[in-house]
């Protein structure tokens, strides 16, 4: 009886249990319908080095492209010779100075250092500053030349020595500069011989007052021979006066003469001073077409269209520096934190970094190609990036490649916070708000400092691990 009594009190008690749960006032359940009220998001105060970049996108390629022609003939050009052909075409590569760079006809083109472009022959007597240019690079070379500008006979000879020692013989005169010397050497003699010979005969005509007297004499002594009747005597003062008749009359002629030999001598002079003319022009010389100078060496020859057998064209190749870089753009705001010699690293499409240098801004960054207007445009700057090194590189060469040029960074590790986390108050101070309980905090004071990468350095009364607000200021 009891048991039942028991079982029916607990029966009705979970009844009004269930009921009572069921049964809320409409206040209660419209709380129950609100959202849980938002928790502040927060960020840790993180201590790093922060460092401010500006990037670009470039290609990374061996830099100064330059055009490279011939400035005319290689070897002799003369009536008749052989049409200019490639015999050993130029091969893409590194260019040393002082090694021939291509064939034509079998004789060497070379390349040497110089911003002097190679113009005319160089030959005998040639004086300037490609002249000047040439003997720097020979001696560069260990040849030995002057340095006087004018090409001698020391900087014939050396470049004998240098043409002997890459396997070819210095470009010498031809049959028609051999005739011609043979000519005027030939005229010098001929001018020699008709002077001596009217030297000769005026020296053999006599004074004429003295042939005169001489002549008076024999006439007196044929008169005085006749009248003694002497035959014998008549005979040989009638000789002595035909004798001195013949030698009058031969000295009459001197003054021809002596204009002939007057003529004479102003001839030889003109012959004489042709030849020496013709020789100081004359002996080892280099064409025009048998150097190029170049800026800088060595070189690396990009690209070339000659090809063995064909004609000498105008344009032998582009010729770049050994050096890489990467020339790219950015623009003008960009453009006004940058500087020359600041830091930058490349990255290449691998992940690997290589630390490199901003080189050239502005008209100093403009690639001279067809492509330079396309280099930048009208808001944009060039700039150009140079490796540290480029051993590393060489097979990136023509890559698409990033640069972060650094603007700023920290002298080590600062505490930073996102930026979201500075609010500016209205006293014109910039805040953060810490979080010193669960969604409890409290503003705090800073000072700011630089920004990179979405965070920026502060300082104040935080530290490292503190969290702060995002967003909810």
């Amino acid at each position: 009886m009891l048991a039942g009594i028991v079982g029916g009190v607990v029966l009705i008690a979970g009844a009004g249990w269930v009921v009572g749960g069921s049964l809320r006032s409409p206040a209660d359940q419209a709380a129950l319908r609100e959202p849980p009220r938002p928790s502040l998001v927060t960020a840790p105060v993180r201590k790093q080095k922060l460092t401010s970049a500006v990037a670009l996108n470039g290609t990374l390629e061996y830099g100064s492209p330059l055009t490279i022609t011939l400035a005319g003939a290689v070897g002799p050009a003369t009536e008749g010779a052989a049409p200019q052909r490639v015999t050993r075409a130029p091969r893409p590569g590194r260019i040393v100075a002082g090694r021939p760079l291509m064939e034509v006809n079998g004789r060497p083109v070379f390349a040497l250092a110089g911003k002097v472009p190679m113009h005319r022959t160089i030959a005998p007597g040639t004086q300037g500053a490609d002249v000047r240019q040439l003997q720097r690079a020979l001696r560069r070379l260990g040849f030995g030349a002057p340095a006087s500008g004018v090409f001698d006979a020391g900087t014939a000879a050396a470049v004998q020595r240098w043409y002997r020692a890459r396997g070819y013989r210095a470009q010498e005169p031809g049959l028609d500069a051999r005739q011609a010397l043979g000519e005027l050497r030939a005229a010098v003699q001929t001018a020699e011989e008709t002077l001596a010979a009217d030297r000769a005969a005026l020296r053999k005509a006599e004074d004429v007052g003295s042939l005169r007297k001489r002549l008076a004499n024999a006439r007196a002594d044929l008169r005085a021979a006749r009248k003694t009747g002497d035959g014998k005597a008549t005979r040989t003062a009638e000789e002595a006066v035909l004798a001195a008749e013949e030698a009058l009359r031969d000295a009459r002629r001197t003054g021809p003469l002596q204009l002939k030999i007057a003529n004479g001598r102003d001839e030889l002079a003109r012959a004489r001073a042709n030849l020496l003319e013709y020789q100081a022009a004359y002996g080892i010389s280099i064409p025009p077409g048998e150097i190029v100078f170049l800026p800088e060496l060595p070189a690396r020859l990009a690209k070339t269209a000659l090809r063995a057998g064909e004609p000498v064209a105008a344009t032998v190749g582009t010729v770049t520096g050994t050096a890489m870089v990467i020339n790219g753009s950015v623009d003008d705001q960009e453009a006004g934190l940058l500087r020359e010699g600041l830091p930058a690293v490349i990255e290449t499409g691998a992940g690997k970094t290589h630390p490199a240098r901003l080189t050239a801004m502005g008209a100093d960054a403009r690639v001279p190609t067809e492509k330079s207007d396309e280099q930048a445009g009208p808001d944009s700057v060039p700039v150009r990036i140079t490796p540290a090194g480029t051993a590393k590189l060489r097979e990136q060469a023509g890559a698409a490649v990033t640069v972060r040029i650094t603007v700023g960074e920290t002298e080590g590790e600062v505490l930073t916070v996102p930026v979201a986390a500075v609010i500016t108050a209205a006293d014109g101070r910039p805040r953060v708000q810490v979080e010193y309980a669960t969604d409890r905090t409290r503003a705090v004071e800073v000072r700011t400092g630089l920004t990179a990468d979405g965070r920026v350095q502060v300082s104040g009364a935080i530290k490292e691990g503190d969290r702060v607000v995002i967003g909810n200021g």
